[in-house]
C-alpha cells in the first residue's frame, strides 16, 4: 500500500500503478477470506459443549431416593455437631424453607434435629432435600410422592324416580370425620343453593352430608355428587315424571303400605267359626303389629 504513494514522475505510476493493482486485490481477496465465520463458529460450538458439560456435573445423583404415598408423614433425623450456635437450614432443590404447620424443624438432643414434613404432597413437596451446617451443604434425599388414587362409587338410593313437587333428600354418613372438603355438585357442575328449594347441610357432629331439593322440577333430574380430592359419590340419575303421569306409583313405600292394608282386610274376613285358641292370640298379635 506504501508503494502506490511513494511515487511522483509521470511514466512510472501506470507502472506501479498495475503492479500494485494485483497487490490491492490480493489483501482485499485475504481481507474476505478471513471472515468465513469459520473461527466464529467453531467458538460458538465450543462454548454450547461446555454449557452442555455442566448440567450433568450436579452431586444431586448420588442422593438416595425416598419413595412415599400422598399424605403420608416423612420423618428425618439429621446429626449435627454439638454446640449452641449450631444452626441446621433446611433447603429443597437448593432453596430455603421455613419451618410452618406443613415442616417441623425440632431439636431432640444436643447432636440431633429431626425434620417432619406432614402429609405430604405430589410436586409440592417432591424434590432434592439438603441441609447446611456449619456453611457445609449435606445432601439429605430426594423425595418422590405418589399420589393417592381417587376413588369413585356410586349411592345405592332406595329410589330413583320421583313425580313432581315431591322432594328428593340425599343423605351421606361416614364412619369418621373426613380429612378432606367436600362440595355438591350436580352433572358435574356446583349444585346452584340460591334455588330457595335447594339446601345442603353438613353435620360435622353425625358426619353426614345432606342434599334436600323440595317441590321437584323436571330440570331437576340428574346426576347428584359429593365430591372431594380422592372421593367422588355420585347419585344414580335421578328422574323427576310429571304429576299427570299415573302410569308410574309414586313411591315404592305407599305401594306396600296398601297391599299390606289390603291383605289385612281380605284374611280377616276369611276367618273359620272353629279355630283354636292358640290361633286366635297369634291372629291378634299379628294384627296389633
Amino acid at each position: 500500500m506504501r508503494l502506490i504513494c511513494i511515487p511522483q514522475t509521470s511514466s512510472q505510476p501506470e507502472q506501479i500503478i498495475e503492479e500494485a493493482k494485483p497487490l490491492e486485490q490480493q489483501p482485499i481477496v485475504a481481507e474476505q477470506e478471513k471472515p468465513q465465520v469459520i473461527k466464529e463458529e467453531e467458538k460458538s460450538i465450543d462454548v454450547v459443549e461446555d454449557q452442555k458439560q455442566k448440567v450433568p456435573e450436579s452431586p444431586k445423583k448420588d442422593v438416595p431416593v425416598h419413595e412415599v404415598n400422598e399424605d403420608d408423614t416423612v420423618t428425618l433425623t439429621v446429626d449435627r455437631p454439638k454446640g449452641k450456635d449450631v444452626a441446621v437450614i433446611l433447603l429443597k432443590d437448593g432453596e430455603r424453607l421455613e419451618q410452618n404447620d406443613h415442616i417441623k424443624i425440632t431439636s431432640k438432643s444436643p447432636t440431633t434435629t429431626e425434620i417432619t414434613i406432614l402429609k405430604s404432597k405430589p410436586q409440592s413437596d417432591e424434590g432434592d432435600y439438603s441441609v447446611i451446617i456449619n456453611d457445609s451443604e449435606q445432601p439429605l434425599m430426594r423425595l418422590v410422592v405418589h399420589p393417592k388414587p381417587v376413588q369413585h362409587q356410586t349411592m345405592d338410593l332406595p329410589k330413583t324416580d320421583f313425580v313432581e313437587s315431591e322432594t328428593l333428600t340425599i343423605e351421606c354418613t361416614f364412619d369418621q370425620k373426613p380429612d378432606e372438603t367436600f362440595e355438591f355438585l350436580k352433572d358435574n357442575q356446583p349444585l346452584i343453593t340460591t334455588d330457595n328449594r335447594i339446601t345442603t347441610n353438613v353435620d360435622d357432629n353425625t358426619n353426614t352430608y345432606k342434599i334436600v331439593v323440595k317441590d321437584l322440577k323436571p330440570t331437576d333430574e340428574g346426576v347428584y355428587t359429593l365430591k372431594s380430592e380422592h372421593l367422588i359419590l355420585d347419585t344414580p340419575h335421578i328422574h323427576v315424571l310429571p304429576s299427570s303421569d299415573k302410569k308410574r306409583p309414586s313411591t315404592t313405600e305407599e305401594t306396600s303400605v296398601v297391599e299390606e292394608e289390603t291383605e289385612e282386610i281380605i284374611i280377616q274376613p276369611t276367618k273359620p267359626s272353629t279355630i283354636d285358641e292358640n290361633e286366635i292370640k297369634i291372629e291378634e298379635e299379628i294384627v296389633e303389629q
